[in-house]
């Protein structure tokens, strides 16, 4: 591999991870949401966090798949509208990066204790 393209890796890795870190902080501020779930499992380490979100490029603009647990009793379609609109803002602040797509996948849908 040549020096330049192997640069061009560690960058774009570099801002794959922030992507997915401004994703993953969007996500978890946004009312209604009980954290990032896959397969039914609720991460609550952040090494883990990561793992909910799938990140692709398409015409150099990034698409993201977020997958994650609800409240119970809450609006679906609202949070989802909301969680899209929040994540798109919150990556876009990174200089050069468009957001063309956040698609929502609800996971789990998170029960009060002792209920």
């Amino acid at each position: 591999m040549m020096e330049k393209d192997k640069e061009k890796t560690v960058n774009n890795n570099h801002l794959s991870e922030q992507i997915i870190n401004k994703a993953v902080a969007a996500t978890l501020k946004t009312k209604g949401v009980a954290g990032l779930s896959t397969s039914g499992l609720l991460h609550r380490k952040k090494e883990d966090l990561s793992r909910a979100i799938k990140l692709n490029y398409k015409d150099e603009k990034v698409i993201l798949d977020v997958y994650l647990a609800v409240e119970y009793e809450v609006c679906i379609p609202e949070i989802a509208f909301n969680l899209q609109k929040n994540i798109q803002s919150n990556v876009e602040e990174l200089e050069g990066v468009t957001v063309k797509e956040v698609n929502i996948h609800i996971d789990k849908i998170h029960f009060p204790e002792g209920d």
